[in-house]
């Protein structure tokens, strides 16, 4: 809804049989906006009443600062464009927005109808912003940051008013654009709720300019730029860490020596206290607070500071407790929300005594004919091989709902009658000597079918118990050579014509290689729905029956490089595509038009290639970012986490070019380089300018940042044996000391939750997600040159079962608590004898002021 006010011819309106228009324009003061809606309401044909009220209205909160006439050209029968001069007619540029209404003036449309009502001529209104400031802003953690920037040069404007506005028209906060056209404001300012909230950000330009942008319009979706996508904010110490955000200024690495207790027994809690650099936080007050399974408070465990960014605590859990999912959650005095948690689970459990593995090269599908071999290994965790134990396996085949992640965006196999979910068992076996046991998996299961499937395996093996201890491993299954992908871009109708929908064909092999498929048959069909009702027992009921209407049939050929296109105009309704090749692969497709469903291109950014070299990097470093966009302009670069950590703006050419970047400690263990390519607008060329968008991770090497923890612990030992645990800290500064935990778990209990050793490395200095947001303005513009203007005339816990009053079998979990190193690093943790036959697995995790570091060790008492 923006007009680029320099070099404007003005606003196009399309008509049809109007010979002349009668046009109104309102102008509503810059504060009124945050009640309004900035939108396009979708016109109104003769005889129709326009809904000229509510949000996007402008009767309540402007007035009309121009009225009068203009004459359309060319031939009333065809589509015809008039371009009003909404800049001719302005006599002086106030900030605020503007609504322009045309209504047909034609002439004998305004007579009384047959029925005497009065006969509402065609009209329609649509807003506009004059301008030529266009905004991007940054929302992060810390600030929402702002760039405003000339629509015509692309260049940055500096000493512009930026203005952050709440939803009652209160300023929030005011700035002045730098020199490089960046304004911030404090990330609590948008903490506001109701009236109070932030609601948009308004720049003022020097010539009565005013730039919008609306803080309730969604932010660009970056998650296929691999932008981390998911926030694990608070999850496990073993859990997934890619992609996680920080939940609060303090960054809390919760973490205990296993993942499942019983009843009676002691949680070892502990939690490093950080910043978002991974700063130690020594002077904060706060506690750990543990939930029952009902989300009530067991107990809370105060705190006032924590020695080298660290706080431990000793969870004895009631021989009474309650069965389920327990949280630990660690709470910073001046936060609301936990700063880490943790979740562990109580059960009356046995140890697992095997250790299973199988596989069946995963990596490759398997196709049409062919009987997958998995094969299955046991080991007892004490070492002895798993001999003599009954083996079976069972396999789960379903449709694989993303068969292709290259071609994401694309649909296959029948959606109208899919491949139904089936059981198939893979027989039993008995391992040998060495511990293994042979199952088969064969395609023909699947029967005939041309979905993509995955088979989801499942081997087991027996204990001498009678336990079983699964593995599982998933298996794609092709039985078809030949797949056919189609995605459906279904646009909006406007101007009285059906929508617009492009379906685009592509093939590919039972790899995802793309391939060709020469005259591939199609067909294009309405379903057209028919809804009867009946009585039945006396209560009314409906059936739906649907009539099949082919719109389209014809042959189309599939190249092993661009998709195939089918574009259609097509009326509302249900639609149905059918693809069928030669080669035998069948995809059918359901899609909706007229319904208002966006294209997935629209406002789409064009992309732009980055690339941060080969070369590992380390804080402090600089780093080149190679920029390959599709046109010259202005680049625009951020580097960001979950807030805006730096920022600059260079020029580049139509062949790309080269940004340095300085890193620092702020990048932590990586950052995301943001850059935007702005075109600047030409109105002969470019009278609507583009900008592409790029993300990039640039992981770095957290230099003196990282511990390196050594075990000395044997390979094995005896079970009566004390445990001695010799540590070796390296990488801490001189005349440092390091903080160290030492757990020796019984792996058949950590085999249980399939828990992961704790790794505080890689939870701070791991990948995060992007969780700052990116708004602006160029996917908004309206094309400001169309033609010459015309003229115009002025005028609770949950129970369950009960449980063993005793598990018996003794479960072997042996905990440190904290331990000191000396200057050296070194030092040595004496553990109490297992008496137990098995694996212990040895975690130690070590931090001090700045720097963390873990490692983990098997060892096999007998």
């Amino acid at each position: 809804m923006i007009l680029p006010r320099d070099e404007s011819d003005g606003v196009g309106i399309e008509t049809v049989n109007v010979k002349k228009l009668a046009i109104e324009v309102w102008r509503v003061p810059d504060r009124n906006l945050v009640r309004k809606s900035i939108s396009a309401p979708n016109p109104t044909a003769d005889g129709e009443y326009a809904s000229d009220y509510g949000d996007d209205s402008p009767d309540d909160e402007g007035k009309v600062v121009w009225k009068g006439f203009v004459t359309v050209g060319g031939d009333p029968a065809n589509k015809t464009t008039t371009v009003f001069p909404l800049g001719a007619v302005l006599k002086t540029m106030t900030p605020g927005g503007y609504v322009i209404k045309a209504k047909d003036a034609s002439g004998g449309r305004d007579l009384v109808d047959k029925d005497g009502g009065s006969s509402q001529p065609a009209q329609a209104r649509r807003w506009v912003i004059f301008t030529d400031v266009a905004l991007t802003a940054y929302s992060g953690a810390e600030s929402l940051d702002v760039v405003a920037r000339s629509l015509g040069s692309a260049k940055t404007l500096s000493g512009l008013r930026v203005a952050l506005v709440a939803k009652d028209g209160e300023t929030l906060g005011e700035a002045r654009t730098d020199a490089s056209g960046r304004a911030a404001f404090a990330h609590a300012l948008l903490a506001g709720e109701g009236a109070s909230a932030a609601k948009m950000i308004m720049a003022y330009g020097a010539q009565g300019d005013l730039a919008v942008l609306d803080l309730d319009r969604s932010p660009l979706d970056l998650s296929k730029q691999s932008a981390g996508g998911r926030d694990v904010s608070g999850a496990q110490a073993g859990g997934a860490l890619e992609g996680r955000t920080p939940g609060t200024a303090v960054d809390g690495f919760v973490y205990s020596d296993r993942g499942i207790y019983r009843p009676g027994e002691t949680v070892h809690l502990s939690a490093l206290v950080r910043d978002r650099s991974s700063q130690a936080v020594n002077d904060r007050k706060g506690y750990i607070l543990v939930k029952r399974p009902s989300g009530v408070e067991f107990r809370r465990y105060l705190f006032g500071d924590a020695d080298g960014g660290a706080v431990v605590a000793d969870a004895v859990l009631p021989k009474s407790a309650p069965r389920g999912h327990w949280t630990a959650e660690l709470h910073i005095d001046g936060y609301v929300a936990p700063a880490g948690s943790l979740s562990f689970t109580v059960e009356d459990f046995a140890p697992q005594r095997l250790a299973v593995t199988a596989n069946a090269r995963s990596a490759a599908p398997v196709i049409a004919g062919e009987t997958r071999a998995v094969d299955v290994t046991a080991r007892f965790l004490y070492g002895a091989t798993g001999s003599g134990l009954k083996a079976d396996g069972e396999a789960r085949l379903r449709v694989d709902p993303a068969p292709f992640p290259q071609y994401a965006d694309y649909h296959w196999g029948d959606q109208v009658k899919p491949f139904e979910e089936k059981l198939v068992e893979l027989g039993s076996s008995v391992t040998d000597g060495a511990g293994h046991a042979g199952l088969s998996f064969a395609a023909a299961a699947a029967g005939e079918t041309a979905d993509p499937l995955v088979a989801a395996v499942t081997a087991s093996v027996f204990e001498p118990g009678g336990r079983p201890v699964r593995q599982g491993l998933a298996l794609n299954v092709r039985t078809k050579p030949q797949y056919l992908g189609v995605k459906v871009d279904a646009g909006e109708a406007s101007g009285g014509r059906d929508a617009p929908v492009a379906l685009s064909v592509i093939a590919v092999d039972a790899a995802g290689r793309r391939i060709a498929a020469p005259a591939t048959s199609y067909r294009l069909i309405h379903e057209a729905w028919s809804y009867d009702w009946f009585q039945q027992d006396g209560r009314w009921q409906w059936r739906r029956t649907s009539h099949d209407v082919v719109v389209a049939a014809a042959a189309v050929n599939v190249g092993a490089d661009a998709p195939a296109r089918i574009n259609r105009r097509l009326g509302w309704g249900d639609y149905r595509l059918e693809l069928t090749s030669p080669a035998g692969a069948r995809t059918l497709r359901r899609f909706s038009s007229g319904w208002g469903e966006a294209s997935q291109d629209v406002e789409a950014p064009d992309q732009v290639r980055l690339s941060a070299g080969s070369k590992d990097a380390t804080q402090g470093d600089t780093v080149a970012i190679t920029i390959k966009g599709s046109y010259a302009g202005e680049a625009q670069i951020a580097v960001a986490t979950d807030h805006v950590i730096d920022f600059k703006s260079q020029s580049i050419g139509a062949d790309g070019g080269t940004v340095r970047l300085k890193t620092s400690a702020a990048w932590g263990g990586g950052a995301y380089v943001l850059v935007t390519v702005i075109q600047p607008r030409n109105p002969a060329t470019t009278p609507q300018p583009r900008r592409a968008l790029g993300l990039i991770w640039v992981p770095l090497n957290p230099k003196d940042r990282r511990l390196t923890v050594e075990i000395g612990t044997p390979a094995k030992i005896d079970s009566h044996t004390p445990v001695s645990v010799p540590l070796h800290v390296t990488g801490l500064g001189l005349g440092q000391t390091a903080y160290v935990t030492v757990a020796a778990v019984d792996e058949g209990i950590l085999a249980l939750t399939k828990y992961e050793s704790p790794d505080p490395a890689k939870w701070y200095f791991g990948k995060r997600a992007l969780s700052v947001e990116y708004r602006d303005d160029y996917g908004r513009l309206l094309d400001a040159n169309l033609g010459a203007p015309a003229g115009v005339n002025f005028g609770g816990d949950e129970l369950g079962a009960q449980g063993l009053t005793v598990t018996p079998i003794k479960t072997v979990a042996l905990w440190s608590g904290v331990v000191k190193t000396g200057f050296d690093g070194r030092a040595t943790v004496k553990l109490p004898p297992g008496a137990f036959n098995g694996q212990l697995r040895i975690m130690a995790v070590a931090w001090s002021d700045k720097a963390v570091g873990s490692a983990s060790q098997a060892m096999t008492v007998r």
